[in-house]
């Protein structure tokens, strides 16, 4: 029987932090992934790195979409001396927050796997803003990178790649029963706006995925809650530090939902995966079942990305 959650936002959010250190789901050694190809986005730090490490385990061909050349070097050599095959995987240097970025390294990528689909495309990369910043194609940070570049690059692997049967594995987060929306031009001026900004975000990403399931039924789509984990994500002090201490899972733990959708047989796709409840089911008031908002929101999130592609390929014309 599965869990049904609340979409009292209160109530969820304890929920979320409590007895989460003694009950984190484990993903199963197996079955391997030899053969299989996979693309993890934010792969650097926190969550992104145990999940590439955890895919490595199992054998797989891992593609790190990240941002810093230094830092994706830094991982690989990170990786190697911890007794991973480093030779299994390759760096793409992939801007999320900037569009033009993005179309260059979907080339890439497609150009990596011409003759080998991609098998699993984990969607983790996130940033939580202490500060308002846009994105070079003038899109409020949290959205342009955590929602829109993670778009514009499903978009071209659909294009190329990407498996027509691939695991899509996003990452989102319980903190999104705080909003009803999310769009590209949402305004903010204290921390706790860009908290706000954050779980906007993380509501987005969760229409999107319902959507892309809904309009490629062949794929295997999962929408992953990976249990509040403590990483470089949020504010700094001596109160955050205690919470994440007492409070928080290690990067490792919440590595393990978005490995098991990765790995594991007989999930349902296009269900909702919890760190400690397994696949759960939402109720009908909570915002990410608002199908006709996600509807809508697809369709901007494919206005605003095809924009930025024009815009990369008017740029490779004139550099030509």
């Amino acid at each position: 029987m599965l869990t049904r959650l609340e979409a009292r936002p209160v109530r969820r959010m304890l929920g979320c932090y409590s007895g989460q250190k003694e009950s984190v789901r484990m993903c199963p050694d197996l079955p391997l992934l030899e053969g299989k190809t996979a693309l993890v986005t934010g792969p650097t730090s926190g969550i992104g790195r145990e999940t590439v490490a955890g895919l490595l385990a199992r054998g797989a061909h891992v593609v790190l979409a990240g941002r810093s050349c230094k830092k994706l070097r830094a991982l690989i050599k990170g990786l190697g001396e911890d007794g991973y095959d480093a030779d299994r995987l390759t760096p793409v240097i992939c801007d999320l927050a900037d569009l033009d970025s993005v179309a260059l390294a979907v080339q890439e990528i497609n150009k990596i796997f011409r003759r080998k689909p991609l098998d699993i495309l984990v969607e983790n990369a996130g940033i939580m803003p202490t500060k308002y910043d846009e994105t070079p194609q003038g899109h409020e940070i949290s959205f342009g990178t955590n929602v829109l570049g993670h778009f514009a690059l499903r978009a071209g692997l659909l294009r190329g790649c990407l498996s027509e049967k691939a695991r899509v594995i996003v990452l989102t987060g319980d903190i999104y029963v705080f909003s009803q929306s999310c769009s590209a031009d949402f305004r903010w001026r204290t921390p706790l706006g860009g908290i706000k900004a954050y779980h906007r975000s993380k509501l987005g990403n969760f229409w999107v995925a319902r959507e892309l399931q809904r309009r490629y039924p062949r794929l295997n789509v999962f929408i992953v809650h990976p249990g509040v984990v403590a990483t470089n994500l949020g504010l700094g002090g001596a109160v955050s530090r205690a919470m994440k201490q007492h409070l928080l899972i290690d990067p490792v733990a919440g590595a393990q939902t978005s490995l098991i959708c990765a790995t594991q047989p007989d999930l349902a796709h296009g269900s909702y995966y919890h760190n400690v409840h397994g696949e759960v089911e939402l109720t009908n008031a909570d915002p990410a079942m608002n199908d006709w908002e996600a509807r809508q929101f697809w369709n901007a999130c494919a206005r605003l990305s095809e924009r930025g592609e024009a815009a990369q390929i008017s740029t490779l014309r004139r550099a030509s």
